[in-house]
């Protein structure tokens, strides 16, 4: 059977479409923890937070990355969330207290990638 020059362009392309395929189903996408802090924050600036996690929770809907789980953290206490919550559901939170900075040092010094989300200044 001899191909022409079409047909074998068609076949590499089919080829490095399974490829393709083959590795993306083969390596996991990276797994984060994602930790908000849920310090006092003024309403404008809690919107720039869960726009943040928005794109994370985005990313980890198309398989870019894996939210292991949401740790939402100040000074009276933690609390894990598995699954990750929606957007909607971060945008409504109530902020109140002050910043656990030594979790923050605790998950940064940790071997889980984190993503720490904080109230900007």
């Amino acid at each position: 059977m001899k191909l022409n020059s079409y047909q074998k362009l068609g076949l590499g392309f089919i080829c490095l479409l399974s490829a393709g395929y083959i590795i993306n189903s083969l390596l996991p996408p990276p797994s984060i923890v994602v930790l908000i802090d849920t310090s006092y924050c003024q309403n404008e600036k809690w919107q720039q937070v869960s726009q943040r996690y928005e794109q994370l929770y985005n990313r980890d809907r198309r398989r870019q990355l894996k939210i292991e789980s949401v740790i939402l953290a100040n000074s009276l206490g933690t609390e894990e969330i598995v699954p990750s919550p929606p957007p909607s559901a971060i945008a409504k939170l109530a902020t109140f207290g002050t910043s656990a900075e030594e979790l923050d040092q605790k998950l940064q010094f940790s071997q889980i990638q984190t993503e720490i989300l904080t109230c900007p200044p």
